[in-house]
């Protein structure tokens, strides 16, 4: 057998540990990242910070008349259903028809039925989501979607997150969401567009937590 010089010994035995300690941190980086791909939950970044945003900003606007039930609001607020009711208004004889047709969007907006409580591939109603006690948090601007009619000029990204289980949107497996990220388009007149199958939102899939362990009670 051969005798290492001390200082030989000592400097392999350093360079083991070092190693070590590399593949450790890999390790722990590794469970990280899979299990935010499993959960479908992103690490934190800056995206999900909150960003300035004049209440008066029309998504704003559009996304707090949702969460105070002022559904003549949302009405005036979103483009497809103006689109409608002037399309009501220019080929129908009768003069209650428009009326008849508005009431019909408030109470769909404001029936929440829980079975519509769900996120699906299609997307989710917009009530659902900017909710009654749901904390509703702007986090970043950009361009929005040129592939949906009217255009958009702006959409508002908004971090939600829901204030218990009972209240808040379900996936397809059934597992209540705590938090989700939320884009609304905005068009050039100011209205909120249609960018979902269901409901006018534009849902970052790669946000969705499930993360529930700091709420109690609900």
């Amino acid at each position: 057998m051969v005798l290492l010089p001390q200082h030989n010994r000592l400097k392999r035995f350093l360079a083991a540990v070092a190693t070590g300690v590399v593949a450790g941190a890999l390790v722990v980086e590794c469970a990280r990242e899979a299990t935010a791909c499993f959960t479908g939950a992103k690490a934190p970044a800056e995206a999900t910070k909150a960003m300035a945003l004049p209440e008066d900003d029309p998504a704003m606007q559009y996304a707090r008349a949702l969460q105070a039930g002022d559904w003549d609001a949302v009405v005036e607020r979103t483009a497809w259903m103006q689109a409608r009711l002037n399309r009501v208004r220019a080929e129908s004889n009768d003069p209650a028809e428009p009326a008849r047709s508005r009431t019909a969007l408030v109470y769909n907006l404001s029936a929440r039925p829980p079975i519509g409580n769900c996120l699906r591939a299609e997307g989710i109603e917009d009530q659902y989501v900017f909710a009654p006690g749901a904390s509703i948090v702007p986090v970043r601007r950009d361009p929005g979607r040129r592939d949906v009619d009217p255009a958009a000029v702006n959409r508002i990204w908004f971090r939600v997150t829901f204030r218990d289980r009972a209240g808040a949107p379900r996936d397809e497996s059934g597992q209540p969401i705590r938090a989700l990220t939320v884009g609304v388009n905005v068009d050039a007149a100011g209205r909120v567009v249609k960018a979902g199958v269901v409901g006018n939102l534009d849902v970052e899939r790669t946000s969705i937590s499930y993360s529930w362990e700091s709420v109690t009670g609900g």
